[in-house]
This record gives C-alpha cells, sequence and structure tokens, in this order.
C-alpha cells in the first residue's frame, strides 16, 4: 500500500548548502525557504559593506555619500542574491550576461534560408527530427518522445479511488527504468477542438437537406469552435517527454508507458504520441510567453 505522505529527497547534485532552511514563526509569518548557502551569503556580504564603511578610505566621504554608497550596495546585494524562476541565486548569470552583451549573441535570424539550429537550440532539439515516428533527437545528443498525457487524481476522489491510484503510481515509479528520464510539463494553452471541428464537418456531410440558413449556421458554429473556443478559452494541458541516452532504454520506458495506459486507466487515462505539427504548436505556446 502506497505511503500516505510522501518525502521529497534532495537532489544528488546538492551539497549541504544548497539545503532550504525556514525563517518563520509558529503562524507561517517570515521569509520564504532560503538555500544556507544564500544566507551565509547575506551575513557576509553585509558585514563586508560594514568593513567597508568603517575601515577603507569610504569613512573621509561626508555622510550624504556614506549613506548613498551603504543604499546602492544593499539593493546590489539584493539583486544578485535573489532567485529566478529556476531557483538559482541571480549572481550566476553575471558571467552569461557579458555573452549576452555579443551582438551575435542576442540575433537568431529566422529567414527560411537561415540557419535553424540557433533557433532550435532554445528548445534543446537538434536539426535532424525522425517525423515519422515522433522520435526528437537533442542538442545533448540524447533522444526523446513526446507525449500529451491525462491523469485521473482529482479533489474529488473517494479515499479508496485515492488509494488504488497511488498503489498503481507508486508500482509504475518503482518498476521504472533509472535509465530513462521522466520529464512533465504543465502548460495552459487554448482547448484542442480538432475533433469538435471533424465532428462538426462529418455532421453537415450527412445533411439529406442543405440550404442557405444551414450553410449559415454552419458557418458561424466552425467559426466560433475555431476563433473563440480554440483560442481564447484555455485549459491546464500536461505533457511528457521520455528522454535517454540510448534508444533501446527509450523504446523500453516507451513500451512501459504503454502498458501502464493499456492495463489500467489509474495513473494515465489517456496518452497521445505528438505528431511534427503538434510538436511545433507545444513548444510555440511555451516559447511565446517568453
Amino acid at each position: 500500500m502506497a505511503k500516505d505522505v510522501y518525502k521529497i529527497p534532495h537532489k544528488m547534485g546538492e551539497t549541504q548548502l544548497d539545503r532550504e532552511i525556514v525563517i518563520q514563526n509558529r503562524d507561517n509569518i517570515g521569509l520564504k525557504p532560503l538555500p544556507i548557502r544564500i544566507v551565509i551569503a547575506y551575513l557576509v556580504s553585509f558585514l563586508a559593506l560594514i568593513f567597508l564603511l568603517f575601515n577603507t578610505f569610504i569613512t573621509q566621504a561626508r555622510f550624504s555619500v556614506k549613506v548613498v554608497f551603504f543604499l546602492l550596495s544593499l539593493c546590489m546585494i539584493g539583486l544578485m542574491l535573489s532567485r529566478d524562476d529556476m531557483n538559482k541565486a541571480k549572481y550566476r548569470l553575471v558571467l552569461t550576461a557579458f555573452d549576452y552583451f555579443k551582438p551575435g549573441s542576442r540575433r537568431i535570424l529566422t529567414r527560411r534560408k537561415s540557419n535553424p539550429y540557433h533557433f532550435s537550440y532554445l528548445a534543446n532539439i537538434k536539426d535532424s527530427m525522425d517525423f515519422d515516428s515522433g522520435l526528437i533527437q537533442f542538442a545533448d545528443g540524447s533522444y526523446g518522445f513526446l507525449y500529451q498525457v491525462v491523469g485521473s487524481a482529482s479533489r474529488l476522489l473517494f479515499k479508496e479511488d485515492k488509494e488504488m491510484i497511488l498503489d498503481r503510481v507508486d508500482n509504475f515509479y518503482k518498476n521504472m527504468d533509472v535509465n530513462c528520464e521522466y520529464i512533465y510539463i504543465t502548460v495552459k494553452e487554448p482547448q484542442k477542438v480538432f475533433a469538435q471541428m471533424e465532428n462538426l464537418y462529418e455532421r453537415y456531410d450527412n445533411l439529406e437537406i442543405k440550404n442557405k440558413e444551414l450553410d449559415e449556421l454552419f458557418e458561424t458554429q466552425f467559426n466560433y469552435l475555431k476563433d473563440v473556443i480554440g483560442k481564447e478559452y484555455k485549459s491546464i494541458h500536461q505533457y511528457l517527454i521520455l528522454k535517454s541516452d540510448n534508444k533501446e532504454a527509450l523504446r523500453i520506458a516507451q513500451a512501459t508507458l504503454y502498458n501502464e495506459t493499456s492495463d489500467s486507466s489509474l495513473m494515465f487515462r489517456k496518452t497521445i504520441g505528438l505528431s511534427s505539427e503538434d510538436m511545433t504548436d507545444f513548444y510555440k505556446s511555451i516559447f511565446k510567453k517568453m
């Protein structure tokens, strides 16, 4: 039986300095969890600032200059030690910023005759991709498949159903091949209305009587599905990337995923392998928000 509470282990690449500490009272009022490395960096930076103010040539400056220097230093410390969306301290981006200052690093040509490698490198995808089988070759030399997945979890589940789903998920990850990486991506994008549009076309083609009013009704429904439901109404979609350094391990993980979907709907109710056009729409929905 699956556990009621799971402990999230620390990453293998982290050290003791990367462990987060909580600076809050019993009412959960205080700062957000901070890595020990950042806390030490704040203390060292503040002590260094005090040393500069009282033990260097700055002591001979006017009081207003000292105040301005102190405030600017605090802003710089806060900026360098703040964290980005990847939970990394921004001081690590200083060296990257120097490379970004080069004109060639800030320009990506998007003409039809231009080499698409620089643009595809943003998605870590190499130029070559097998669109027939859906096999992706990443820029780091690994391979992968991209799927749209639909799960069964819900806050409205009964306790028995919840335990069944947890047991199934627990067994799936216990049998997972460690040579393959499972990457889940959750995005908020417009709803998929291709099936509804195809059904509408089929209903229209099966009409025994066609006239101007029915044509206008069909056109109105079609445009509403395409331009309103398919663009303005957004929902949460989840994708799964199977990624491995060798194709054999990737095929094993792919077979395991297919077997899990066909044997039970507790973990995955549906898995859909994306075609080349679907992959383009998927990456477009991500990178156009950057």
